[in-house]
């Protein structure tokens, strides 16, 4: 297999399993997200490993974190870079980011 083949086959593993996480997190919050798309969530995915969040725990904790600031009164933004200026470890401040933005 060539490494342009291994490289597209890596993204579309991430994507199923980004579609995936998205389910879960509908399902599980039906509430909370019901006026939340999959794909913004699917974006909020991506935008959070593009940041190293790995884990989909810190996957999931970012685009949650990431929803509920953008729909309250939260800059999202510079909270996130607050807490990446002084928690490293990403699953960590990913915690940290979603207990502050579903207050």
């Amino acid at each position: 297999m060539t490494d342009w083949e291994m490289e597209r086959l890596t993204l579309l593993k991430r994507e199923e399993n980004f579609q995936t996480l998205a389910r879960y997190l509908k399902t599980t919050y039906a509430e909370q997200l019901k006026d939340c798309e999959e794909t913004v969530l699917i974006q909020y995915f991506t935008e959070a490993r593009k940041k190293g969040y790995d884990a989909e725990i810190a996957l999931t904790n970012y685009a949650l974190a990431k929803y509920y600031a953008l729909n309250k009164p939260i800059n999202f933004t510079q909270i996130e870079k607050e807490l990446t200026d002084n928690i490293a470890n990403t699953l960590e401040r990913s915690y940290v980011l979603l207990e502050f933005c579903e207050k």
